[in-house]
């Protein structure tokens, strides 16, 4: 926020948009001192709406929207912790009764134009101090496959009650783009996952899935990679251990189940290694696939391998990008896995024996979780 400031003050002609999430003010219910200085620097903020997107919490939420959604939202009155900082000033219940609807927009997208053409960066890192330490990966993607990127920030703009800034740029086409060797595209919400098992219902004999994930617990994306191991393709994943997020204990779930149930159910066909944490994440979020045939898959953004992430409920925005093997993002993407997996340099992984087998109850727990939406992941 402090650069965004500073390049708004220095360049006073420029234009910046910022869509964020309202979690950063507590749902409403609170001020952000960076965010007053954006706008006092001429920044054009918009805070999703999120009443307009699905709800994902099918327990809570429709009675939120029953018996709460109408009471609004206040910053004064006060009498709660601040539910993410200790220095900042009480909130209201009306914030935590907005907060457990569990849902986000949780894209993590930078665009700027550059002469006549884009600069775009498509990132699972999101952009605060408590991220700092995290594992995370991004892409950078010049020329016209911004103005894709512009037009579905600009329906996030629109139907929070906002609008993006002209650019003459987006009258470009950016649906897909490539020099004949690869084709990027941008893949968003339950996209992503159609995007995902479109690629792995190819999988065969000869055929290598390198998975990367914060959070994987999606049933349908889990059954496809079941059933690629099946039709004998190389399956390796790489998963956080969901001990901790964000200084808050996750007892496993759900990444301990869901590599239990990989492992177990592809009689150890699929291969899995926990990155080795000291109180950070490893929120890193890729699939690469190599064909045999010399050809690559590689999906890379913001969105974890879950019901909420994949299905429609938050907003995510990908990218998949598809050509030759031998392209240097496919050689970048394929070095940095088996860094992690082979521990090239330091010790990255650890085994997957390293954690016990979860419990019944914990295995029920994460079903009712990834079901009824009534959890983070």
């Amino acid at each position: 926020s402090r650069f965004l400031t500073s390049v708004a003050n220095l360049l006073p002609d420029i234009r910046i948009d910022f869509i964020t999430d309202p979690i950063n003010a507590a749902y409403g219910g609170s001020r952000l001192p960076e965010f007053d200085e954006l706008k006092g620097a001429g920044v054009n903020m918009i805070y999703t709406n999120l009443n307009r997107m699905r709800d994902s919490n099918h327990v809570y939420s429709p009675l939120w929207r029953l018996l709460f959604w109408w009471t609004g939202i206040s910053q004064s009155g006060g009498f709660l912790k601040h539910p993410f900082s200790a220095e900042m000033p009480r909130v209201n219940l009306r914030s935590y009764l907005r907060a457990t609807n569990f849902k986000a927009n949780h894209r993590k997208v930078i665009l700027a134009d550059d002469g006549d053409s884009w600069m775009a960066v498509v990132t699972s890192a999101n952009p605060h101090d408590a991220s700092s330490a995290h594992s995370n990966v991004a892409l950078f993607i010049r020329n016209h496959f911004g103005a894709e990127i512009y037009r579905s920030e600009e329906a996030v703009a629109k139907f929070s009650g906002g609008a993006l800034q002209e650019c003459p740029l987006v009258q470009t086409d950016g649906t897909a783009a490539g020099d004949g060797t690869a084709a990027v595209r941008l893949v968003s919400e339950s996209m992503i996952r159609a995007e995902l098992l479109a690629h792995t219902e190819k999988l065969g004999p000869g055929d290598q899935l390198m998975l990367a994930m914060f959070y994987l617990s999606d049933r349908k994306v889990m059954a496809g990679l079941l059933r690629a191991a099946k039709r004998g393709a190389h399956i390796r994943v790489v998963l956080d251990p969901s001990n901790d997020a964000f200084g808050r204990p996750k007892y496993g779930i759900p990444n301990q189940v869901s590599a239990y149930e990989l492992v177990r159910r592809s009689a150890e066909k699929i291969r899995v290694r926990w990155y080795r944490v000291h109180g950070e994440q490893f929120h890193s979020k890729f699939v690469q696939i190599d064909y045999s045939d010399g050809s690559s898959f590689l999906l890379l953004g913001s969105a974890n391998l879950t019901r909420r992430n994949v299905g429609g409920y938050n907003l995510e925005t990908d990218v998949s990008v598809e050509g030759v093997a031998s392209l240097e993002v496919f050689r970048d993407v394929r070095g940095f896995f088996e860094k992690l997996w082979n521990n090239e340099g330091a010790i990255y992984t650890d085994d997957y024996a390293g954690f016990k087998a979860p419990s019944l109850r914990k295995r029920c727990w994460t079903r009712f979780f990834e079901r009824s939406g009534w959890s983070t992941f």
